[in-house]
């Protein structure tokens, strides 16, 4: 039989003073874990935006290549459509250079804008 005293809870409460230096051991690595994910959040959200800026960028640069090619033949297809015309009196038709004047022509134009396009700072 044991006996009971005053000092029989004692064990116990070792037991508990025990437990409660674990549980703030455990509290604190649990605010850590938390700091660290709180953190690695960030980073993330971080990262995302830079490759959302970086996808932008790329997409800006292809719409800008196509935005030169679509203003560089434009004016061509201008000239083929006035010159494919079915009219009586072209002058330029009945050249017996006239092809060629029309080739050059259209050449020269699109060197051009490519030209300007190049010096004001289009590509990259």
């Amino acid at each position: 039989p044991q006996k009971y005293s005053f000092l029989t809870p004692l064990p116990f409460l070792f037991k508990l003073l025990d437990l409660k230096g674990s549980l703030s051991v455990l509290l604190a690595t649990a605010a850590a874990t938390e700091r660290t994910a709180l953190r690695l959040e960030k980073q993330i959200c971080d990262l995302r935006q830079r490759y959302e800026g970086h996808q932008q960028e790329r997409t800006n640069r292809r719409l800008a290549v196509l935005t030169v090619i679509s203003a560089i033949f434009l004016p061509l297809t201008l000239f083929s459509g006035i010159w494919g015309m079915n009219f009586e009196y072209m002058p330029e038709l009945s050249a017996r250079d006239g092809y060629f004047i029309a080739l050059s022509v259209m050449a020269s134009v699109a060197c051009l804008m490519l030209v300007c396009f190049w010096k004001t700072g289009w590509f990259y």
